[in-house]
């Protein structure tokens, strides 16, 4: 995506980590049913989310100032502000540690939750047996590939647009340059109906749900491209 180019690369990497914590809570709902211990699950999740939305995070709002600051010294100048160095200490580490930090609390709380949740249905006797899952139906879903790709391509397109609004939010303040978003999709046959009708519409044109940029919905792929506010 024009987004991050090694984009695919970074939400690979986010779905692999994700992947392997269901992994291990598999396992230890095989083994322990109702008693598996899912605080060590959210806490794995939230260290492996934290690690890789952060990093993200940090290049998409490096990559910001390298493509859309065309003088040189201007943007040399707003590198060394955001990244530090010659004795300054950079904005950017902790603003990208803070957001991930925030975000991945949370993100891991609720996937832990919901996997807690399918997971008790399948061993809640009040439920007809009929319509109860099995223990594997549920286990499959709660920890399931699909599942774990699918919140590393959303958090990867939250994690970059949210770099990119922060790197945006700098340029505006040093150099007094400004942007106008413009909302992109993948332009292929998954576009969602939410995402097409705003495909190419300028930030003023978005529906109140999306003004903080994608992503508008689970798996969504959409990026933004910025151009000089006239």
């Amino acid at each position: 995506m024009p987004d991050l180019t090694d984009r695919l690369t970074h939400e690979g990497e986010l779905s692999r980590s994700i992947s392997t914590a269901f992994g291990k809570q598999r396992r230890r709902v095989a083994a322990a049913g109702a008693g598996a211990d899912w605080a060590a699950f959210e806490t794995e999740l939230s260290a492996s989310l934290n690690t890789h939305l952060g990093a993200t995070f940090s290049i998409a709002s490096e990559n910001m100032v390298k493509t859309q600051v065309d003088d040189e010294e201007a943007a040399t100048a707003l590198l060394l502000l955001l990244l530090g160095g010659r004795g300054i200490t950079g904005l950017l580490p902790r603003a990208s540690s803070n957001w991930a930090q925030g975000v991945s609390g949370i993100l891991a709380g609720q996937i832990s939750a919901n996997s807690r949740d399918t997971i008790s249905r399948s061993q809640d006797d009040t439920i007809p047996a009929d319509t109860r899952p099995s223990p594997k139906d549920a286990s499959d879903k709660a920890f399931s590939t699909d599942r774990a790709e699918g919140i590393a391509a959303t958090e990867t397109t939250r994690a970059v647009s949210q770099g990119e609004a922060f790197a945006r939010q700098r340029i505006e303040q040093e150099i007094q340059k400004t942007f106008t978003a413009i909302w992109v999709t993948e332009e292929d046959d998954h576009v969602c109906p939410i995402c097409q009708p705003i495909h190419n519409k300028p930030e003023q044109d978005w529906p109140a749900a999306q003004s903080q940029g994608p992503p508008a919905h689970p798996f969504c792929r959409c990026w933004l491209v910025y151009r000089d506010a006239k």
